[in-house]
């Protein structure tokens, strides 16, 4: 398990060097697809808005905005304040 601290400072690090942008945690376009097959999941896809509704559970529930950014005060909290420095403006 990654602790949140360390997963906060490498999206953090990510983002201030441009690798990631704000809501970005998104799912290659062929996760929107059909499966093909005849196995039990022949036929399954996902649904977009499911995905949308996960990732706002996702960054609420680890102190982010809804753009997928921790939050000073969440940084504050993890003891890493110094991080965000590294913020895109």
């Amino acid at each position: 398990m990654v602790s949140p601290g360390a997963w906060a400072k490498r999206h953090v690090a990510h983002l201030g060097l441009g690798a990631l942008r704000t809501r970005s945690d998104q799912l290659p376009k062929k996760f929107y697809k059909a499966l093909q097959g005849a196995g039990p999941t022949a036929g399954v896809t996902m649904d977009p808005s499911e995905l949308e509704a996960a990732l706002d559970l996702y960054y609420q529930l680890n102190g982010w905005t809804s753009e997928g950014v921790p939050t000073p005060a969440k940084l504050v909290d993890l003891g890493i304040e110094w991080v965000g420095d590294q913020l895109p403006t």
